[in-house]
C-alpha cells in the first residue's frame, strides 16, 4: 500500500474515533519512511488521544531528533505534559515551541492554560493578552481570560471578554453559558437566563445549561418552565442526583411536594452523603407532617458524618421549631464550638433564647450574628421585630434601613419601616414607603390594612375610606368562599376609621339626626372627646404579639456552575486534521514537509502539514467553582387582625337602642330598616343605589330571610313575555359579602356617625349568624 493511501485511511479512522485502526496505519507509515517527523508527530496525537501519554511523549521526541526546529512537536508535548500535571516540563517544551514560532498565537494561549492551572493568574494573563494581541479572533482566548477574570470576582471585566468573544463567533456556547454565569454572579437574571438559553440554542441538550437555566427560572418564579428545564437534564442524565435535588426543590416550591420528596430520595440514594439533597429532603418530610422521619434522617448522616455542621444546623432548627430546646442547644455549642464565627450558629441561639422567653440574650445573639455576617438580612429582620417587641422603635428602624441599604426591594422590611414610622408618628415617612410598596403589591392584606392606619393617622379621610373599601371588597371576591371572621374584622377596622372622623362634621351630623328621628329642638347630648398622642396605635394589631421568628433554614439547592473552559482535547479535535500531503517521493526532494494554510482554529491545529498534525491543545479539567443559590423561603409579618376598638362618646349598643325601633331583632328587620335609610342619603348617592344591582341584591336576600319566592319564581307567576328573561340574583358568600360592602360605603354619607357604627355592629350579627348556618350550628 503506497504512503499516500496509508495517510488517507489513518486520517480517515482517526476521524471515525477507530484509533487503533489508525495507529495501525500511522506504524506502517512510519516503516516506509522512518524519516519523516511528520509521521511520528501524527503517531504522537493518536496516543494522546488513546491517552497513551507516555508512548505519546516518545513518539513527539523522535519527531523532535528528526526535526528540531520543528514547534509543533514541542508544543504538543507540552500539552501531554500538562495532562499529566508536569507543569515544569510543559512549561520548558511550550517554551521551547513559543521561541521558534514567537507569532504563533495558540502557543501563548497555551502557555497561559498552563500557568492558569499553576494557579498563576497574573502571569496567565499575560500571556492571553499577548494571545489576543496576535490574534484577536482567538475565541478561545477570550474565553479563558474571562474566566480567569470570573473566579477572582472580577465580573465586569469578565463580562466585556466573553461579549467580545461572541462578537467573533456569536454562536459559541460555551461562551454563552459562561456569560450566563457572570451575570449570575452579578444578579442579574434577566441577562443570565438569556444567556444560557442562547447557549442551549447552539447545543440543545447541554445538561449544565439546563440545569441552570432551570434553576434561575426557579429563582425568578417561573416554576413550571424551570420544571420542564430540569426534567429536560434529567432525560439526557438520568442518574444525575444534582439534577434530581434541584427537580425536588421546584416540586416542592410549586407545592408538589409528595413528587419532591420523591426525587429527592432518589438524590440522597444514589448519593447518601450529598448534604444539600438531605437538607432539601428533611425540609419536603416537615412539610409533610413527617418531623419524626426528617429528624431520624438527620440523625442518620449525623452519625456518618459527625463533623458535617451543616446538618447539625439543620438538625438544630427542628429541635427549635418543635421545642426541643435540650437537643438545639447541644448542636449549637457543636457548631459554635468548632467554629465560632459561625454567624447562622448565633442566629439559632437567638432564635432558641427567644424561644425560651430570654429576649434579652435573644437581642445579643442576634446582633453577633449580624456583625459576623452582615449579609444575613433574615436575621436582622428578626432582631428588628425584637426591638420593636421590646419597643425600642429607634434600633428597630436602624436595623431595618441596614437591611435596605442592602436590598431596597426588601418587601418584609418595607412594610415594617412603614409600621415603626407609624409607631413614631412619622405619617408622612409612613406613606412615602408603604405607597411604593402598594404599587408592588396592591393585593397584600396586612398592607392595605396598615395603608388605612397610615392614612387615617395623617389625617387622609378620603384615602383611609377608599383603601377600607378595597380591602372589604378584595377579602369578599378572593375566592368563591367568604371567610366571615375576616370580613367581621375588616368590618370592625371600618368602623374605626369611620368613627375616628366623627368630630368633623359633627355639628351637621347632629341636625340631620334629628330631622332622621323626627325629634324636638332638643339638642343631642355631645360626644365626649379622649386626648390621644396618636389616633390609632392601640389598635395596631401586631403591636401585643411576639417577633415572628423566620426559619432560614429552607430550601437551598445548590447548582454547580460547570466553569467548562472548553478542553481542547486530541478527540475533539478530528474535523480539523489537515489534508494527505504530496507523495512522499515529493516530500523526500523537498526534505522537509510543505507548510499547509492554517486551519480555522490556531489553537488547535498546527503547522508541518502531515496527515493527522495537529496542535494538542488540551486544557485543564474545569475547576470545581460552584455558584449556589436557591429559595429561601422568609415567612412574612402577617399578623391576623385582633378585634379591639377604642370607643369615645356613646358606645354603639346605647347609639343602636337610640336609632333603631324596639321591634327590630332579626337581620331582615335591620337590612330591610337599612334599606328604608337610603331615603336620607345624598341625592346622587341615593340614584347610585336605586340604579344599582346591590338594590336587587338587597331584596334578594331580604326574601330569602323571609321565606318569599325568588325573583325568578315571582317573574313566572307574572307571567312574563317569552322573550323576557327573570332576573335571578345569585345569593352566595361573595355576592352578600359585595353587597354588605356596598351598603357599609353608603352609610358614610348618612347623617350621623352613630348610625354607621351601630349598622356595622348588627351588620357583624348578621355574619354571625350566616357562618354558624354555614356549619349547620343552631
Amino acid at each position: 500500500m503506497q504512503l499516500r493511501e496509508l495517510a488517507d485511511r489513518a486520517r480517515k479512522a482517526f476521524l471515525l474515533r477507530d484509533l487503533e485502526t489508525s495507529e495501525q496505519f500511522v506504524l506502517q507509515m512510519a516503516d516506509q519512511a522512518p524519516g519523516h517527523p511528520g509521521i511520528f508527530l501524527f503517531l504522537g496525537n493518536i496516543y494522546t488521544a488513546m491517552e497513551k501519554f507516555n508512548k505519546a511523549i516518545q513518539a513527539y521526541q523522535q519527531s523532535i531528533e528528526l526535526d528540531p526546529d520543528n514547534p509543533e512537536a514541542h508544543n504538543n508535548i507540552g500539552i501531554v505534559y500538562r495532562r499529566e500535571e508536569n507543569f515544569p516540563a510543559a512549561v520548558g517544551a511550550l517554551e521551547q515551541a513559543r521561541k521558534l514560532a514567537p507569532q504563533r498565537a495558540d502557543i501563548w494561549y497555551n502557555l497561559a492554560n498552563v500557568y492558569k492551572q499553576m494557579e498563576d493568574p497574573d502571569e496567565a494573563e499575560v500571556y492571553y493578552r499577548k494571545a489576543l494581541e496576535l490574534d484577536p479572533n482567538l475565541t478561545r482566548a477570550f474565553n479563558n481570560l474571562g474566566n480567569l477574570y470570573e473566579t477572582r470576582g472580577m465580573h465586569d471585566q469578565a463580562k466585556e471578554l466573553y461579549r467580545r468573544g461572541l462578537k467573533n463567533d456569536p454562536n459559541n456556547p460555551t461562551l454563552s453559558y459562561n456569560l450566563g454565569i457572570t451575570y449570575q454572579s452579578m444578579g442579574k437574571a434577566p441577562e443570565a437566563i438569556r444567556s444560557y438559553r442562547q447557549a442551549l440554542r447552539s447545543r440543545p441538550n447541554w445538561v449544565d445549561g439546563l440545569n441552570n437555566l432551570g434553576i434561575l427560572l426557579e429563582e425568578t418564579g417561573e416554576y413550571e418552565e424551570a420544571r420542564q428545564m430540569l426534567e429536560s437534564a434529567l432525560k439526557v442524565d438520568s442518574s444525575n442526583p444534582r439534577i434530581k435535588n434541584n427537580l425536588g426543590v421546584v416540586l416542592g416550591a410549586i407545592g408538589d411536594h409528595e413528587k419532591a420528596r420523591e426525587y429527592l430520595q432518589q438524590a440522597v440514594k444514589a448519593d447518601p452523603t450529598y448534604t444539600t439533597a438531605v437538607i432539601n429532603l428533611t425540609t419536603e418530610m416537615e412539610e409533610l407532617n413527617d418531623s419524626e422521619g426528617a429528624w431520624e434522617e438527620l440523625q442518620r448522616v449525623k452519625a456518618e458524618e459527625p463533623s458535617n455542621l451543616e446538618i447539625r444546623e439543620k438538625i438544630a432548627r427542628i429541635a427549635v421549631k418543635n421545642g426541643k430546646h435540650k437537643q438545639a442547644r447541644e448542636e449549637i455549642r457543636f457548631i459554635l464550638d468548632h467554629n465560632p464565627k459561625a454567624g447562622f450558629a448565633w442566629a439559632l441561639l437567638g432564635d432558641l433564647s427567644l424561644a425560651t422567653g430570654n429576649r434579652t440574650k435573644a437581642r445579643e445573639a442576634y446582633s453577633r450574628a449580624i456583625n459576623l455576617s452582615p449579609e444575613d438580612t433574615d436575621t436582622a429582620l428578626n432582631l428588628a421585630l425584637l426591638y420593636k417587641e421590646l419597643k425600642e422603635y429607634n434600633q428597630a428602624i436602624a436595623v431595618v434601613s441596614g437591611i435596605l441599604g442592602k436590598n431596597p426591594r426588601h418587601s418584609g422590611a418595607r412594610l415594617l419601616l412603614g409600621k415603626l414610622y407609624l409607631y413614631e408618628n412619622l405619617y408622612t415617612e409612613a406613606l412615602s414607603i408603604l405607597s411604593t410598596l402598594y404599587e408592588d403589591f396592591p393585593y397584600d392584606e396586612e398592607l392595605l390594612e396598615t395603608l388605612i392606619r397610615a392614612h387615617r393617622g395623617a389625617g387622609n379621610k378620603e384615602e383611609a375610606l377608599r383603601f377600607t373599601e378595597e380591602l372589604i371588597n378584595q377579602q369578599g371576591q378572593r375566592d368563591k368562599t367568604l371567610d366571615l371572621d375576616k370580613l367581621e374584622q375588616t368590618l370592625a377596622l371600618y368602623e374605626e376609621t369611620v368613627e375616628a372622623y366623627a368630630d368633623e362634621h359633627e355639628r351637621r351630623w347632629e341636625e340631620n339626626l334629628k330631622l332622621l328621628m323626627n325629634s324636638t329642638e332638643t339638642e343631642a347630648e355631645p360626644e365626649e372627646v379622649h386626648e390621644e398622642d396618636s389616633l390609632f396605635f392601640d389598635n395596631i394589631p401586631d403591636l401585643d404579639q411576639p417577633a415572628e421568628i423566620i426559619d432560614v433554614g429552607g430550601i437551598e439547592p445548590v447548582i454547580v456552575i460547570n466553569e467548562d473552559e472548553e478542553r481542547l482535547r486530541l478527540k475533539e479535535m478530528e474535523e480539523e486534521i489537515l489534508s494527505p500531503p504530496p507523495d512522499f517521493e515529493k516530500e523526500e526532494e523537498e526534505k522537509k514537509p510543505a507548510p499547509q494554510a492554517p486551519p480555522a482554529a490556531p489553537a488547535e491545529t498546527g503547522d508541518s502539514g502531515f496527515p493527522g498534525t495537529i496542535n494538542v491543545n488540551v486544557q485543564n479539567p474545569p475547576p470545581t467553582n460552584r455558584i449556589e443559590l436557591g429559595l429561601l423561603p422568609i415567612p412574612g409579618l402577617r399578623t391576623r387582625i385582633r378585634r379591639h376598638f377604642s370607643r369615645k362618646g356613646r358606645k354603639a349598643d346605647e347609639a343602636m337602642e337610640e336609632l333603631l325601633p324596639e321591634e327590630e331583632e332579626t337581620p331582615a328587620d335591620l337590612l330591610r330598616y337599612l334599606e328604608d335609610l337610603t331615603e336620607f342619603l345624598p341625592e346622587d348617592k341615593r340614584k347610585d343605589f336605586e340604579q344599582s344591582e346591590m338594590r336587587l341584591r338587597m331584596e334578594a336576600l331580604l326574601d330569602r330571610l323571609e321565606g318569599k319566592p325568588t325573583l325568578r319564581q315571582q317573574a313566572e307567576t307574572m307571567q312574563q313575555e317569552p322573550d323576557q328573561e327573570s332576573p335571578e340574583i345569585s345569593l352566595n358568600p361573595e355576592s352578600i359579602s359585595s353587597t354588605l360592602s356596598f351598603m357599609g360605603d353608603l352609610s358614610t354619607y348618612l347623617p350621623d356617625p352613630d348610625i354607621g357604627v351601630a349598622l356595622h355592629h348588627k351588620i357583624a350579627d348578621i355574619l354571625k349568624t350566616m357562618k354558624r348556618d354555614s356549619h349547620g350550628i343552631t
